[in-house]
C-alpha cells in the first residue's frame, strides 16, 4: 500500500528517461550523409500504419453537443513497440478534447494540446516478456464534443516542425507509419 504513491514519480522518472535517452541519441548520432559534402539526406522509411476510424457501428453525423468517440488502430509491422507518438490535426474551435483513453494496460497516455493539434505521447509502463507488437489493433480511444456545424477533418500527420508521428521499438529506434485523415460531419 505504501509503494502506491511512488507510481505516479515512477511513471514520470520513465517517461523522462525514454525521451531524454531519444534526444540524446538524435544529437550524438549523426545521419551518415550529413558527413559527406554534396550528399542528399535520406528520407524515413515508411513502416506499418497508425489511422484514425470511428469505431465499429459509429456514426459520422453529429450533433452540436454531441459526444463524438473517435479510435486509433496500429500496425508496427512486427517491431516490439515501447512507445509512440501521434501529432493529431483538428479544428479546436468545432471540438472539445475531453480526454484519450489507451486500451492495453501496458502502455499510458500523455496528450499536449497545441493550437489546431494535439501531441499524443503514449509509454510503455510496465517492462515484460510479451513482446508488443502491433497488428491492426486497436490503441487509442478518443473522446470529442462537438461545438459548432459543419463539416471536418481529423487527420493524424506525419510531422509538424520538428516533431513527427512514429513508433519507437524496443531497441529505441523510429519507425514512421502511414497515416490516415477522417471526416466527420456536425449539425
Amino acid at each position: 500500500m505504501g509503494n502506491n504513491k511512488f507510481y505516479p514519480y515512477l511513471i514520470l522518472v520513465l517517461f523522462l528517461i525514454i525521451f531524454i535517452g531519444n534526444g540524446l541519441y538524435l544529437f550524438f548520432v549523426k545521419n551518415p550523409a550529413q558527413n559527406k559534402e554534396g550528399a542528399a539526406s535520406v528520407a524515413p522509411v515508411t513502416r506499418g500504419f497508425l489511422k484514425i476510424k470511428l469505431p465499429k457501428d459509429a456514426k459520422t453525423t453529429y450533433l452540436a453537443g454531441e459526444t463524438v468517440n473517435l479510435q486509433i488502430v496500429g500496425d508496427s509491422d512486427g517491431e516490439d513497440v515501447s512507445a509512440f507518438d501521434i501529432l493529431l490535426s483538428y479544428d479546436t474551435s468545432a471540438f472539445d478534447f475531453v480526454k484519450a483513453n489507451v486500451i492495453s494496460p501496458l502502455y499510458r497516455v500523455f496528450s499536449f494540446k497545441k493550437d489546431n493539434r494535439m501531441t499524443l505521447t503514449v509509454v510503455r509502463i510496465t517492462k515484460t516478456a510479451e513482446k508488443s507488437v502491433f497488428s491492426n489493433s486497436p490503441l487509442i480511444n478518443l473522446i470529442f464534443t462537438g461545438k459548432k456545424s459543419g463539416e471536418y477533418i481529423f487527420g493524424i500527420i506525419p510531422a509538424f516542425d520538428k516533431e513527427t508521428t512514429k513508433f519507437v521499438n524496443d531497441k529505441t529506434e523510429m519507425i514512421y507509419p502511414k497515416v490516415n485523415d477522417l471526416r466527420i460531419t456536425v449539425n
